[in-house]
């Protein structure tokens, strides 16, 4: 355990950036009940550390790599070289970043197991705080729609007051009520999105066309759900808007979280026409193909470029 609470090495990947303590922390179990469950999970606790002390190894192995490799090109070798040695090497460096985040996905899936375990050990309103910081920590951006519309009516009811702020909250709680359907589905596809993006992320020479076709397929599932509850704040601001009309400072706050809506709709509408399309061009084969050149320096995965 001792090991996991002085991990601070970075992440990238949120789900990999979680500390187990720290979710320990969010559950709000103190005392007695607490040291049972950090007990309980010691099987996790030693998963944990091993995972974290692979990765810090992974990661050194990277920097030297990388370090040996810049190395035997010189210095300011991005004014020197010919163009097509530059992407080249370019290329070469994305590797290292590749394997970089590769060494989070042993760390996400320890994270992963671990939370599940805490949360079947905890009582159900703990359990339930305890996923929503969670999913609140890893993917902020889904939950994006609906935090605005909670600070849009922060700032209107510091405007126009408790008779404007007690309907304006009770809609808000309406609307959480209905957000709530489709909470547990969100998360799930958020999750598969982000797993299948950390197999693309690994691999190193090019992940497979199917392997991206899948990746595609889980982020629009995940885009056509993060659209339907945009459509439920959007329809709750308009709400707000109206029982705002009684002064123009608040009835701003909310038609600008409507223009907002909007936007983020077209926004959406345009990245789920680029996803069909990619999806198209990988089923049918036309996907580009990288093209390396030979290179007698040690590469990212190891070896030189000469023994691809």
């Amino acid at each position: 355990m001792r090991v996991v609470k002085r991990d601070d090495v970075p992440a990238n990947d949120p789900a990999a950036a979680v500390h187990l303590p720290d979710l320990l922390d969010e559950s709000g179990i103190t005392g007695m009940d607490r040291r049972r469950i950090e007990g309980a999970l010691e099987r996790h606790w030693s998963r944990l550390a091993s995972v974290i002390a692979a990765r810090r190894v992974e990661l050194m192995n990277t920097a030297l790599d990388r370090a040996r490799l810049e190395e035997s090109w010189g210095p300011a070798w991005e004014l020197t070289a010919p163009q097509a040695t530059i992407d080249e090497r370019i290329r070469l460096l994305d590797q290292f970043a590749a394997r970089d985040r590769a060494s989070e996905a042993p760390l996400r899936a320890a994270n992963h197991d671990a939370a599940l375990a805490l949360l079947k050990m905890l009582p159900a309103p703990a359990a339930e705080l305890l996923r929503d910081a969670a999913d609140r920590s890893i993917w902020p951006w889904i939950f994006d729609s609906e935090s605005a519309l909670e600070l849009a009516v922060t700032r209107a009811t510091e405007i126009g007051g408790p008779s404007l702020g007690e309907p304006l909250t009770a809609m808000m709680y309406d609307l959480q009520l209905r957000l709530n359907a489709s909470r547990r589905e969100l998360s799930k596809r958020a999750a598969n999105s982000e797993e299948l993006d950390a197999i693309v992320a690994s691999a190193q020479s090019g992940a497979p066309p199917q392997s991206v076709v899948a990746l595609l397929g889980a982020q629009r599932r995940l885009q056509e759900l993060i659209d339907k509850r945009r459509r439920l704040v959007r329809d709750t601001a308009v709400r707000m808007e109206q029982a705002s009309s009684g002064d123009p400072r608040t009835r701003a706050i909310f038609a600008e979280r409507i223009m907002a809506c909007d936007a983020e709709t077209r926004t959406a509408q345009w990245r789920l026409r680029g996803i069909d399309e990619r999806i198209a061009q990988l089923n049918s084969g036309d996907s580009a193909s990288d093209q390396s050149t030979d290179m007698d320096a040690p590469t990212p995965s190891g070896g030189s470029a000469n023994d691809r």
